[in-house]
C-alpha cells in the first residue's frame, strides 16, 4: 500500500496539471467564424434584394463559367433559385479570382466581370443559349399582375382547365430577349433557360389564380 501511494499522488498531480492547462486556440477558429458571418450577411442581403429568378440567373451564369473555364470552385451546385451557402461560396470564389471584394454579394462589379467572361466564352464558341437570353428580374410579378387583371375581366377563373389555358397563353404572350430581339417564351429553343422561365411563369399563374 505504501508503494502505491507515491504513484497515486503523482497521478493526482498529473490530473490537476492537465485540468489547469488551457486548451490552445485553433488559429482557424477565427477564420471559420469570420466566414460564417460573411455567409450570413450575404444570405440576408440576397433575401432582401433578389428574386428567385435573379438567383437562378446567377447560379446558371456561375455554372456555365465554371464548366467552360474549368473552375470547379465557381460551381454553385443546383440551379434552384435558393441562395444557400454553396451559392455564396461559389460567388466568393469567383470574386476572389476576379480581384473583387469576396463578400458573397452579387454586386455591380461581380455582374460586370461575369458578363465580360460570358462574352469571351461566347466568342470562343462556348456556353449555352442562356448567354443569349435576358428577361426582367421581376418576371414572375409581371405575369401575376397580367393574369389577375385577366381574371378580374372574366378571362380566367380558378378551375384546372382555366389555369392550364392561362399558362399556355402566358407562354405565347410573354416575350423575352433572344439575341436582342423580343421572342415569345413558347418560341425559345429547348434549353435549361427556357425551362427556368417556363417554371417562373407557371408559378406566377398558380399564385394569381
Amino acid at each position: 500500500m505504501k508503494k502505491l501511494l507515491p504513484l497515486l499522488l503523482l497521478g493526482g498531480a498529473a490530473v490537476a496539471l492537465s485540468a489547469g492547462k488551457k486548451k490552445k486556440k485553433n488559429p482557424s477558429d477565427d477564420l471559420n467564424l469570420e466566414e460564417e458571418i460573411i455567409i450570413e450577411e450575404a444570405l440576408k442581403d440576397s433575401k432582401a434584394k433578389e428574386s428567385k429568378s435573379e438567383v437562378k440567373r446567377q447560379q446558371t451564369t456561375l455554372k456555365e463559367l465554371s464548366e467552360f473555364y474549368g473552375e470547379s470552385e465557381w460551381d454553385p451546385g443546383g440551379v434552384d433559385g435558393k441562395k444557400g451557402p454553396n451559392t455564396i461560396q461559389a460567388i466568393k470564389a469567383f470574386q476572389k479570382a476576379s480581384g473583387i471584394t469576396s463578400d458573397g454579394k452579387w454586386g455591380s462589379k461581380t455582374e460586370r466581370r461575369a458578363q465580360e467572361l460570358l462574352e469571351q466564352m461566347t466568342e470562343k464558341g462556348g456556353g449555352s443559349i442562356g448567354n443569349r437570353i435576358t428577361y426582367p428580374n421581376d418576371l414572375g410579378n409581371i405575369v401575376s399582375q397580367t393574369v389577375r387583371a385577366a381574371k378580374t375581366a372574366g378571362v380566367y377563373d380558378s378551375t384546372a382547365s382555366s389555369r392550364s389555358k392561362a399558362k399556355a397563353d402566358m407562354l405565347k404572350q410573354v416575350k423575352v430577349k433572344l439575341d436582342g430581339a423580343d421572342t415569345p417564351v413558347s418560341q425559345l429553343p429547348e434549353s435549361p433557360e427556357k425551362r427556368t422561365i417556363t417554371e417562373i411563369i407557371y408559378q406566377a399563374v398558380d399564385n394569381a389564380l
